[in-house]
């Protein structure tokens, strides 16, 4: 499975949830740790150690060109005009054909993944990866 079909497969795995930048960096980076080899998509992101832990240009990219082909809708929101990531009715729809290719017990963990980073603040969400993963605090600027 290409990134981009990843991608909207993962979207489509929680139906109508926005995501900020942060969220899906870390979405993808617990996806391409854990998730069983037996899901394939190729080729995966290369996460490094970056500002706010696990960072991949490649996931923006894949974002990019997902927006432009109107599959992901970017909003903006709060005083710092943050980004929220959302797929568009096209893209779920694409999201959802792609996601039913993937073993259930997958699903389920891709959904648990999804809700677990979503469910947590900034702060919160950026401590349990450095937690779970102190590699990737090597370039931090948060503490």
């Amino acid at each position: 499975m290409s990134r981009d079909k990843f991608i909207l497969a993962v979207l489509a795995a929680s139906p109508d949830s926005q995501y900020t930048p942060v969220q899906l960096q870390k979405i993808f980076f617990l996806l391409d740790r854990n998730l069983d080899k037996q899901v394939k998509y190729s080729p995966k992101f290369n996460f490094i150690p970056y500002h706010y832990g696990p960072f991949d240009k490649g996931v923006y990219e894949e974002l990019d060109g997902l927006e432009i082909s109107e599959l992901v809708e970017v909003k903006y929101s709060g005083f710092n005009n943050l980004k929220n990531y959302h797929l568009t009715k096209e893209g779920q729809i694409l999201g959802h054909n792609e996601l039913e290719k993937i073993d259930t017990k997958y699903v389920d963990y891709i959904k648990r993944i999804s809700d677990f980073v979503r469910k947590l603040s900034f702060e919160q969400l950026i401590q349990a990866i450095y937690k779970e993963y102190p590699d990737m605090k090597a370039n931090s600027i948060f503490f």
